[in-house]
């Protein structure tokens, strides 16, 4: 048990002499190892400390303003007393700021809330919230002085709850007592409103001050971005708020609401070279899952297995001059990738001396109603674990189809969340869809989360799995319908290799939209499912 050195009664000494024989005998328990002492040892010296420094506090309060009132804190030259509290205590200015105003207000307006911090009633952080809140105005300090409801009733609401809540509560106080009062100050507060947006040197720092209702909205909105949090997701509060802030900033700008009669609407534009373009697209591989096939894409047909890869060839991008931001900020090639995955594509060609030669059209690898498709086959993100809804989602394919003269067609793209997108694209993430299903697989191969299950039905598979989690292999494919395929002959009137569209008129049977090729493999008719649906470039949307 730790031994408290004795100390003289009050009677032996006042005021300087008992605060320094005070001193003396803190500073002997600084050696005091508590872990060592007994049971509940430690858990009563932190409620001691806490009434010590209570009492201190109001001490200090004490002695602050009688130096405030005689002025002696000038003799040394200091132009102000907020200064000379800094250099006599190495505190910061905000701090000596906050004491000294603390230290007038419970001398000049709060005679009972300095008795109850005396006596360990209330806390520092209490009487703090007593002369923040409740002595702003005259109509405040007036009603004070009501031995109903006034500055005891609110002491003995503080005593109650913790700091925070006895804020609302002294706040509540404050605007009932004067409400005039009350608005003038919320107009005040709101002409303080900032944000600063301060480049870095590697990102962006983010600083400002916004009234309690805007603080609140802004919260509400990013808690409506981060959504619920999964039993896997490893990111720290702080780092959720950070992508429900960009989940935000993300769905602001793909709607389009700001300026949409503006001929360029606002937008984050991405300069490279062609040569930068064509490199990543070469250096975009799938890891040999194809077994080294360079005509993997052209034999592919609708509905086969095929992979969505994020691996890349860093020996081919040597070299490579990057892509930057509209203020000459690099781009690594990952991020570049994400990027290109859903966005606008236009080409400018320079002459001498910058001068423009040529501008093409702005286009989208898949269009609106490939868009819409992939949106009703998956629902939702596609990442293990994850339900974010379609209108946080974007569509991720891969630019290795692209190096085998592929076309774009749905079956390629996937729906991912902003964060998850930036996930697949930073820890290289390989997507594969096989018998209908997509298949999550990290850098080394291992399936991510195998967890879910697909429905007996077979008509809609929730998130990837179709693996054994004891053995981690892929299991037999469930029974489902498989989607017909394009006959081996063209239709009559049309050439091999042209596209019709599925007919969607009253009394006629959906058929597939399809593009015939050579090469087709003959399947058994079924009846249709969402995903038969999806098999056409251009489904009909």
């Amino acid at each position: 048990m730790a031994t408290i050195p004795s100390t003289p009664p009050a009677s032996d000494a006042r005021g300087l002499d008992a605060l320094r024989q005070a001193a003396q005998v803190l500073k002997s328990l600084v050696t005091v190892d508590w872990a060592r002492e007994g049971a509940g040892e430690a858990k009563a010296a932190v409620r001691v400390i806490e009434q010590a420094m209570r009492a201190l506090t109001s001490i200090q309060a004490g002695a602050l303003a009688a130096v405030e009132g005689d002025g002696s804190w000038a003799e040394q030259g200091q132009r102000t007393i907020q200064s000379w509290m800094s250099s006599e205590t190495g505190s910061s200015r905000n701090t000596a700021v906050k004491a000294l105003g603390l230290a007038k207000s419970l001398h000049e307006d709060l005679p009972h809330t300095r008795k109850a911090l005396a006596g360990g009633v209330i806390s520092e952080d209490h009487a703090q919230v007593l002369a923040r809140e409740c002595t702003k105005s005259p109509a405040l300090l007036e009603r004070l002085a009501d031995p109903e409801r006034g500055e005891r009733y609110l002491v003995d609401q503080a005593q109650g709850v913790d700091a925070t809540r006895f804020a609302k509560i002294a706040k509540s106080w404050a605007i009932e007592t004067d409400p005039k009062g009350a608005d003038r100050a919320w107009r005040t507060d709101a002409a303080k409103e900032d944000l600063i947006l301060t480049p870095a040197e590697e990102g962006y720092r983010i600083r400002g001050w916004l009234t309690p209702a805007n603080g609140a909205l802004l919260s509400e909105a990013l808690t409506a971005h981060m959504g619920r949090k999964a039993a896997e997701d490893t990111r720290t509060f702080p780092q959720r708020q950070a992508d429900g802030l960009m989940s935000l900033v993300h769905q602001s700008l793909d709607a389009g609401f700001q300026m949409p009669n503006a001929r360029i609407r606002p937008h984050l534009t991405i300069t490279m070279d062609y040569d930068t373009l064509t490199r990543l697209v070469q250096a975009t591989t799938d890891g040999g899952a194809n077994g080294g096939d360079t005509n993997w894409a052209a034999n592919w047909q609708p509905g086969d297995d095929h992979i969505i890869s994020t691996t890349l060839d860093y020996d081919q991008l040597r070299g490579v001059p990057p892509a930057t931001l509209p203020d000459g900020t690099p781009l690594p090639p990952a991020a570049l990738s994400r990027f290109l995955c859903d966005s606008l594509l236009s080409r400018v060609i320079f002459g001498p001396q910058s001068t423009v030669l040529d501008s093409g059209r702005e286009e989208r690898i898949f269009t609106p109603g490939q868009t819409r498709a992939i949106i009703a086959r998956d629902r939702h993100c596609q990442y293990p674990g994850c339900d974010e809804p379609p209108q946080r989602c974007e569509v991720h394919h891969s630019q290795e189809w692209f190096k085998h003269n592929g076309t774009t067609h749905v079956d390629l793209g996937v729906l991912l969340c902003w964060h998850h997108h930036d996930v697949v694209h930073q820890r290289h993430i390989t997507i594969t869809r096989t018998r209908g299903q997509w298949i999550f697989t990290n850098a080394r191969g291992a399936p991510l989360h195998p967890h879910e299950q697909q429905s007996p039905n077979g008509t809609y598979l929730d998130h990837l799995t179709q693996i054994d989690t004891e053995t981690g292999l892929l299991g037999p494919a469930p029974p489902q319908p498989s989607p017909p395929r394009a006959r081996s002959s063209p239709p009559r009137g049309r050439g091999e290799g042209s596209t019709h569209r599925a007919s969607t008129r009253p009394g006629r049977s959906t058929r597939p939209a399809s593009t015939h090729r050579a090469r087709t493999r003959a399947r058994p008719r079924a009846d249709w499912t969402q995903d038969d649906l999806l098999t056409s470039p251009e489904p009909p949307f």
